[in-house]
């Protein structure tokens, strides 16, 4: 398979430099800030080999690590270097820190009775890396697990929640509030309808407050959480109602819902919220994918929930729901993956956001405003459940897969 990971930079007051770059090879897994404006990328292979790539504010490959026998999910800057997160060909889930220039400082496996598979990670304020873990495989039965890990690869605490009979965790996201607390949110499948929930750990991992939110008897997911300066609390996903529509609501840092936003696509359509921004002005980007062919949709949220643009990205290769964004210097950056693609769709292009749209580009895609309409979603309700919240069984044991300095064939376009 013949992946291209792609990452496109917008410019969110339409002055920042665009460009676009390819990965042959690999698929995507995420993107993340690093140390100052660069973006981080994470991907993996089917043999699984995975891929760390630190790239400058321009694009440029600043430094590249590849580790042996282990697939990375995820990827979180430190301001010094990067955490990755992911999983061995055994199937255990693996966490390492990597320094400035890319040298592997430290690896570990965190190992149990379950399988489980990295879903989120974000640095905290303290340095420290938070992590959302699921469980995969035959024994899914619905426990979450919060970890907090030192720089030096220590766990400080470990959480989980048990989900009440829900199962089947495949999805999930994590951020850290200015004041520290920990945020997740997850969409496990349940025994009947579906719902979501949203958790908040003290920095120190004592549970604060937990919602369940659902949507009448509508399927849902949650994919994405972000937390503003004010402490507000963000969640995206996707409602399947008489088709896929991406949903926004807030919370306030105690847990109470203060708005929730939908964008209905006309009929005969569809589309997925998978990924949240949140911007300096505390402005908010989803992003997702539109259509039958799943074009790459962006949506402008203001801090208080209003639309101010939506634009969809479209032509050869884009289209898969494998999307992750980040904001760096100014910027924001959308990685996506596609793969078994044809030559044609291996070109390279950026595309600006002039006064709040995307401008106009030459080549074989096109960008253009789309006709979602966006509206309240008043059906969504937030409730306090109780759930148990104990002690995770995670070991922590050092780990020693090969790590080798990589020059991936990468491919970029600034404009």
């Amino acid at each position: 398979m013949n992946d291209i990971v792609r990452m496109l930079f917008y410019s969110a007051g339409g002055s920042a430099s665009c460009w676009f770059a390819s990965l042959p090879g690999r698929y995507l897994s995420d993107v993340s800030s690093g140390e100052g404006g660069s973006i981080l990328q994470s991907s993996g292979t089917p043999d699984f080999t995975g891929l760390i790539v630190s790239r400058s504010s321009g694009g440029l490959i600043q430094w590249a690590s590849q580790v042996n026998s282990v697939n990375f999910h995820r990827v979180a800057g430190d301001g010094a270097g990067a955490y990755a997160a992911g999983v061995t060909s055994a199937g255990t889930c693996w966490l390492g820190r990597f320094g400035s220039g890319g040298a592997l400082q430290w690896q570990r496996t965190l190992s149990s009775a379950r399988n489980w598979v990295p879903l989120a990670l974000r640095r905290h304020g303290d340095g420290d890396a938070c992590l959302l873990v699921g469980v995969t495989g035959a024994d899914r039965d619905g426990i979450l697990g919060v970890v907090k890990v030192s720089p030096a690869g220590v766990i400080r605490w470990q959480r989980s929640i048990d989900t009440a009979g829900l199962t089947a965790v495949a999805f999930g996201g994590i951020a850290v509030s200015p004041s520290g607390s920990v945020l997740v949110c997850a969409s496990p499948a349940p025994k009947g309808v579906n719902a979501g929930f949203v958790a908040s750990y003290t920095s120190g991992g004592s549970l604060q407050w937990l919602r369940e939110f659902a949507y009448g008897n509508t399927d849902l997911s949650a994919r994405s959480v972000g937390v503003d300066s004010a402490g507000n609390v963000h969640v995206v996903g996707t409602l399947e109602t008489t088709g896929f529509a991406p949903y926004l609501f807030r919370l306030n840092s105690a847990g109470s819902l203060q708005w929730a936003r939908m964008l209905v696509p006309p009929s005969g359509q569809e589309a997925q919220g998978l990924s949240l921004c949140v911007g300096p002005d505390n402005s908010l980007y989803v992003v997702g994918v539109a259509g039958s062919n799943r074009d790459l949709l962006l949506s402008r949220y203001s801090s208080a929930g209003g639309l101010a643009w939506q634009q969809v990205i479209s032509g050869a290769g884009v289209g898969n729901s494998d999307v992750a964004c980040a904001l760096a210097g100014g910027s924001i950056a959308i990685g996506q993956s596609y793969g078994a693609a044809p030559s044609s769709v291996q070109s390279l292009w950026t595309l600006p956001i002039e006064g709040g749209r995307l401008g106009s580009y030459g080549g074989a895609f096109t960008c253009e405003a789309i006709t979602y309409s966006d509206a309240a979603a008043s059906s969504l309700t937030v409730s306090t459940v109780s759930a148990a919240d104990s002690a995770l069984d995670l070991t922590s044991s050092v780990s020693s897969f090969a790590v080798v300095p990589a020059s991936p064939d990468s491919s970029i376009r600034a404009f």
